[in-house]
């Protein structure tokens, strides 16, 4: 399935025009399948892997600068050539730090060409109330030619029309207009297919078999685990349709996080796990589940749940908190805020891609990828850092050839705390190696500034800087 979906890729993009070379963001959030194409959502953009190499090269990358919205991808959705995506960016407003939707961006060929469709450009025609500008959509999906949009204080909209108009269609028939204090209009994810759609919202699921005109509603009184509802998923499997649910808890009486299914269209809802995924993924019977605490697979539709260690042996890095994942028959891809991950396998190993601020080297000064902006030997990320937190930090160098290296911290005070590597081989390239915030005697060491040092066999040296906050 691989290698049918890399020849796919690679002739697909014979004649695909050169647009922003290169992977912008490691940070990743959906993964979506479609044309032929894997597509990623990052903090910096939209992201398309062409192929064939599982590097940065490898991407394509399209940005404000290429005619999407600003800022991050908060949604994504893809049918075939058509990619709808949603952005959101950080700012301050009245002296708070909030999320600001800079609306919709589509594409009817596959990217080559796209369409930026503002928030006010969707709302305003609809009248009501003025929407406020901290308005981000967190869910899109495309059923035939309509495209449905879940905007966190818009309600969900519909477009029958490529985005030229928008139909506001409240899941709430007790309400005419909307109501910025209906949770029920608060939505953070939508299903559609046919005329059937699901919306998850801070009130539970809505679903309208009428393309909205009418609804049923799910609670926790009808099952759920919860009612706030971040994320809605479709399985086929053994000639039915499963609808999956992952829901967090607003605090009410009796409300838990959890994950959540009906093969029965809603009538009954089964409770299988205590977490409650970003986003969910489904190979025949095996559901993935990208979660806070790792990522999951499930081999019993979700009876039972196994952890899957994300590792590169290679690179030696290692991936804990997951937002998105995406299966394609082996083929496995998952994205974290701290790289984006692929097996070939079926999940036994993995490669981890990140976008490396480009060291110049220790041995002869050169620049072997990107250029930093400035010439720097080393830094470290994160910086600062929390090993309860993060788990681990990571020291970045490079190397024009092939030497041994070794890598001291030290306390303030100059004291040795730990050997990180001693007289290791390590060949031409960018190099990372991780520090968990240990001493050599395996305990955590106390919050304050510790300094490293790499050095080499051939008497070449770099020095840095770690600030531990615990």
């Amino acid at each position: 399935m691989f290698n049918e979906l890399l020849l796919f890729t690679v002739l697909a993009f014979l004649a695909f025009p050169v647009f922003g070379e290169g992977l912008v963001s490691h940070s990743g959030g959906d993964i979506r399948y479609g044309g032929g194409r894997v597509w990623l959502g990052t903090s910096e953009g939209l992201t398309l892997w062409k192929g064939p190499e599982f590097e940065p090269k490898g991407f394509v990358s399209f940005t404000e600068e290429d005619g999407i919205g600003r800022g991050a991808v908060s949604a994504l959705a893809v049918h075939g050539d058509t990619v709808w995506v949603a952005t959101v960016y950080d700012t301050t407003l009245g002296g708070r730090s909030c999320q600001v939707g800079d609306g919709l961006s589509v594409s009817f060929e596959g990217g080559k060409s796209w369409r930026h469709i503002t928030d006010e450009d969707i709302f305003s025609p609809l009248g009501g109330p003025e929407t406020p500008v901290q308005n981000p959509a967190f869910g899109l999906a495309i059923s035939g030619g309509t495209v449905w949009a879940a905007f966190w204080a818009g309600s969900l909209v519909r477009s029958d029309d490529g985005g030229r108009t928008w139909r506001r269609v409240l899941p709430d028939t007790s309400y005419e207009k909307v109501s910025y204090k209906s949770l029920r209009h608060r939505t953070f994810d939508v299903l559609a297919y046919g005329d059937t759609v699901w919306v998850g919202t801070a009130a539970g699921i809505s679903r309208s078999d009428d393309g909205g005109r009418s609804w049923r509603y799910y609670t926790v009184k009808e099952g759920l685990p919860g009612n706030w509802v971040v994320t809605l998923a479709r399985q086929f499997v053994d000639g039915k349709w499963i609808i999956w649910a992952g829901v967090k808890s607003t605090g009410g009486e009796g409300e838990r996080h959890g994950l959540c299914r009906t093969s029965d269209d809603g009538t009954s809802w089964e409770v299988v796990w205590d977490r409650a995924p970003w986003n969910l993924a489904f190979v025949g019977s095996v559901v993935w589940a990208a979660t806070e605490e790792g990522l999951f697979r499930s081999l019993d539709l979700g009876r039972r749940w196994e952890k899957v260690v994300v590792e590169d042996p290679v690179a030696r890095e290692r991936l804990e908190k997951f937002i998105g994942v995406c299966v394609l028959g082996d083929s496995v891809w998952a994205s974290s805020d701290e790289g984006i991950a692929l097996s070939v396998d079926g999940g036994e190993g993995w490669r981890i891609l990140k976008v490396p601020v480009w060291t110049t080297s220790l041995d002869e000064g050169e620049v072997l990828g990107e250029g930093p902006s400035e010439p720097i030997k080393t830094y470290t990320y994160r910086n600062p850092f929390s090993i309860s937190r993060h788990g681990r930090t990571r020291i970045q160098y490079s190397l024009s050839r092939d030497a041994k290296v070794s890598i001291y911290v030290y306390d303030l005070a100059g004291r040795l705390v730990r050997r990180l590597l001693e007289d290791e081989p390590r060949g031409r390239g960018n190099h990372g190696e991780n520090w968990d915030g240990r001493d050599d005697r395996g305990r955590k060491v106390a919050s304050g500034v510790y300094f490293y040092k790499i050095e080499t066999d051939g008497g070449k040296r770099a020095f840095g800087k770690i600030l531990v906050l615990d």
